[in-house]
């Protein structure tokens, strides 16, 4: 017979053996992980150093972001500016740090965005198929018929660009942060369309499985089935795809930066870096345009490597290959 305490004991003693199992099974997973993958790990780490100058930037960042030193215009890398200066006298390493918190902003709120949407949209329709699965895809088939960057620009276009701060009880949204809302919803609608057909297709192998069949005999609700079974089946392709949609996202942000329809100075954004008066001194002051170009390129390459280190590891159907 076991005395109460003696229980209580076993039971601390249980839960700190299934901690450390499942801290254990953790650990090995990344330590596999970083040994089996080295480009996904080189891309983990640039999306972890992103990640950590966009929410650090305040105390990483060697100056503001529109701090200007107007004496020093136009200087080429040194002790002081690392990466130069620009037309105004402002740091460029400064401000590539707090444009990876714009970019930060726009990629993950896009991605969540489409992720849920498409999410919703996929699972609803390979699950119940016939007649809703067929009018769910025709809707698809017509807003995926439309070129995305055209619709996009049009869509950006007519919005314009903001110019006085939103005021909405005591929260104060400036400009360019009610730029990023604005690109957030219409990239995350857009990229949703794309990847809720992805989603189906996975849907729709879960769906055919014994115990789906199983859950419906015994009276499931079609929630449930969907909740509990479904979409934990189809998570790992919901994560790949939204690696590799943030990386999308990223470029798509800064070619709309690049072209004056992204975030308005003199909150930095690497696309808008490259445009202006960068673009006329390409040769005379290259370094406004290198260090931005090169911020985008290990971004994207970061979230592509990591991306497709991912899908090897999560999809069923290369497994046998590693």
């Amino acid at each position: 017979m076991i005395a109460p305490g003696q229980e209580t004991l076993q039971g601390e003693v249980f839960v700190s053996i299934s901690d450390r199992s499942l801290a254990y099974r953790w650990l090995h997973a990344i330590v596999r992980f970083v040994r089996t993958k080295p480009l996904g790990t080189f891309g983990a780490f640039l999306v972890l150093l992103m990640l950590f100058l966009a929410i650090f930037a305040n105390q990483v960042a060697p100056f503001g972001y529109d701090h200007r030193e107007i004496l020093q215009r136009l200087q080429g890398p040194s002790a002081r500016h690392l990466m130069g200066t620009d037309e105004l006298g402002r740091d460029i390493l400064s401000r590539i740090i707090y444009g990876a918190r714009i970019a930060a902003f726009v990629g993950f709120g896009t991605v969540l965005l489409s992720m849920l949407l498409s999410s919703l949209i996929g699972t609803v329709s390979g699950y119940f198929s016939g007649i809703v699965d067929m009018i769910i895809q025709r809707i698809m088939d017509i807003f995926i018929s439309f070129p995305p960057l055209i619709l996009l620009l049009t869509v950006a276009a007519v919005i314009g660009t903001p110019t006085a701060p939103l005021r909405w009880g005591p929260f104060t949204l400036a400009p360019a942060y009610q730029r990023v809302v604005q690109m957030i919803i219409v990239l995350g609608v857009l990229f949703s369309f794309p990847a809720s057909r992805i989603i189906r297709g996975a849907t729709l192998t879960v769906r055919n499985n014994l115990y789906i069949e199983g859950a419906q005999t015994i009276g499931a609700s079609s929630a449930r089935i969907l909740l509990r079974y479904i979409l934990p089946n189809v998570f790992p392709t919901i994560i790949v795809i939204a690696s590799l949609q943030l990386a999308t996202a990223i470029l798509v942000e800064a070619t709309l930066s690049f072209l004056a329809l992204g975030i308005p100075p003199p909150v930095p954004s690497w696309g808008s870096m490259l445009s202006g008066i960068a673009r006329d001194k390409l040769r005379q002051d290259p370094w406004l345009t290198i260090w931005p170009g090169v911020a985008i390129s290990l971004a994207v390459y970061g979230f592509n490597m990591f991306g497709d280190a991912l899908r090897d590891v999560l999809d069923p159907r290369l497994r046998g290959t590693r």
